[in-house]
């Protein structure tokens, strides 16, 4: 395996198989997140429009209806979520910002964005990348 064409190759089938891991995390989140929709804020207004927490707490915030500009998830439970379905989160983190799939705050990952009655730090996955995902699974 001297060959540096066979070397460069090889390169490049493993960078296309780990960029499509960023994209099969991010479809890997958006089905959690549509399974756990009751615990991000703003997606299915309570009776009342009350902002009460629900007991398991919440994930993050997504506004309800279909006019969502992104989605936001609390850094400690993307992390979780990652790690549990065995996606190496710095490599998908880096890639989806990469993509520029994340709104930035400045420097930072993630941005504020409130969570029930406080503003948090949250990774916000933009709408544009998360349809961009679903066209594809659904090709």
């Amino acid at each position: 395996e001297n060959n540096p064409l066979i070397y460069a190759w090889n390169a490049v089938v493993k960078a296309s198989v780990e960029s499509d891991r960023a994209a099969d995390a991010l479809r890997e989140v958006l089905s959690w997140a549509t399974s756990q929709q009751s615990r991000f804020h703003g997606r299915i207004e309570a009776e009342g429009g009350d902002a009460k927490a629900p007991p398991a707490g919440w994930l993050g915030a997504w506004l309800d209806g279909n006019d969502w500009k992104y989605l936001a998830i609390l850094p400690t439970e993307l992390r979780a979520f990652l790690e549990r379905q065995k996606f190496d989160v710095e490599a998908t983190l880096r890639t989806w910002d990469d993509r520029e799939w994340l709104l930035r705050d400045g420097r930072h990952l993630a941005r504020k964005v409130l969570v029930g009655e406080r503003k948090e730090r949250c990774y916000a996955i933009k709408r544009d990348a998360c349809d961009a995902v679903r066209e594809v699974e659904d090709g």
